[in-house]
């Protein structure tokens, strides 16, 4: 593996593990989207503080996953992942 590739590898591991100790920890918010749908904060980040390496990771998995959500607000960068609810 070339160094690159392990570096995104690490990457991509520590923001899953981040995410899954943000809702793992409850620091989650849930709201009503949609009929359907619910939406979740799952982290928040100082956005000036985010890595380089790490935003990219972070817009890579935005842009295969249309679950997950990106938005820079007020100077924080916050992942919401959205949530079909399902019907019985």
């Amino acid at each position: 593996m070339h160094i690159k590739q392990i570096k995104f590898s690490i990457s991509l591991f520590l923001l899953a593990f981040v995410i899954f100790l943000f809702t793992l920890k409850g620091f989650t918010t849930t709201v009503l989207a949609d009929e359907d749908t619910t939406v979740e904060t799952v982290a928040t980040y100082n956005y000036n503080k985010v890595p380089a390496d790490t935003l990219a990771t972070i817009k890579d998995i935005v842009a295969n996953d249309n679950t997950i959500s990106m938005k820079v607000k007020d100077g924080y960068l916050i992942l919401t992942k959205f949530i079909p609810i399902l019907q019985s």
